[in-house]
């Protein structure tokens, strides 16, 4: 393991720059790297930003899209060396701007757990000589977004292409149906919806090839398109949006997660799907779950699930935030 003295990369920028080795950064971009990082002795957070940087750790990206356009931004470290939310100081953060959100850099896309190509960066947060991509009344420490052009179905990028999944098996149609059949009747209405009323839900069903059993895991999403009041009466607490995760047991295919929500104020804002990827190189997937109405300061919230003990459980909250105080 090649270790980086703390005080050389704090001190010499170019360190860093030869440290990471990355084949695309010319010498222009070194030089430009250089300058934007000189010396700041008002933030002591640069020896440990720098030290992560130069140990280059795979980062986990979520994309995002408004009427801005597309937009990039960093969310954890994922691999061996450990899933967590990432949160440099501002020097750190102008750092990792150019090293991998500015034009040229390279992303890979992933979806259902495998790279599918690469994603060019159009621009970066602090690109001269534009303007920053974003800017926060109020905030020191801005987290950077890059801008790029990106497939519709991609929701998350990767500095490095993930490792595959375990292998599993594929189902039938038929299969499916039979997996759906028990809801209705005997799943629902556990949670407080009948069948007759499960009908008036709009459903969405994933069958996902997570890893971690020898068939797929099954996601089933119900939610009622009518919002409820916030203020509901006594005796009213139907669920307004339902999520059953299934995988295959010793009898058929089971719940292995229930999420629930009535979805107004006082209550837990409803989630979306994302995707599913292997955070921890362990050839199993983890569940990635957004807001379905994402919070303005909060645009990249992400729960993420991962599979023990046959049930799925709530690994990590990445708060997706625009501002690290």
């Amino acid at each position: 393991m090649q270790i980086f003295h703390r005080s050389v990369l704090a001190s010499k920028p170019i360190a860093l720059c030869l440290a990471l080795s990355l084949a695309a950064m010319s010498s222009a971009s070194c030089d430009r790297f250089k300058s934007a990082l000189k010396e700041d002795t008002g933030d002591p957070g640069w020896q440990s930003d720098s030290v992560m940087l130069a140990a280059k750790p795979t980062f986990l990206f979520r994309v995002l899209r408004d009427s801005a356009g597309q937009r990039v931004i960093p969310l954890a470290t994922i691999g061996e060396r450990g899933f967590r939310e990432i949160a440099f100081s501002p020097r750190g953060w102008r750092a990792f701007d150019l090293l991998y959100l500015q034009s040229g850099a390279k992303l890979f896309n992933s979806r259902g757990g495998v790279s599918q190509g690469e994603t060019v960066m159009k621009r970066g947060m602090w690109e001269p000589p534009s303007v920053p991509l974003d800017t926060l009344t109020g905030c020191p420490n801005v987290v950077p977004r890059g801008e790029a052009q990106i497939p519709s179905d991609v929701r998350f990028l990767t500095s490095e292409r993930p490792k595959p999944l375990n292998t599993v098996s594929s189902l039938s149609s038929a299969e499916i149906q039979k997996a759906l059949y028990s809801i209705p009747t005997l799943i629902a209405p556990t949670v407080g919806v009948s069948g007759a009323m499960l009908a008036r839900y709009e459903r969405q069903v994933y069958v996902i090839a997570s890893g971690v059993g020898k068939r797929p895991t099954i996601i089933v999403a119900y939610d009622d398109p009518v919002p409820p009041p916030d203020t509901l009466p006594p005796g009213e607490t139907r669920p307004r949006q339902v999520i059953f995760v299934m995988d295959e047991g010793v009898y058929g295919y089971r719940p292995t997660m229930t999420s629930m929500t009535v979805g107004n104020r006082g209550s837990a804002p409803r989630l979306q799907f994302l995707d599913y990827m292997d955070v921890d190189n362990d050839g199993r997937a983890e569940l990635l779950f957004g807001l379905k109405q994402p919070e303005k300061n909060f645009p990249g919230f992400t729960r993420v699930f991962r599979y023990g003990n046959d049930v799925w459980r709530e690994w990590l909250r990445l708060d997706g935030r625009r501002c690290v105080f």
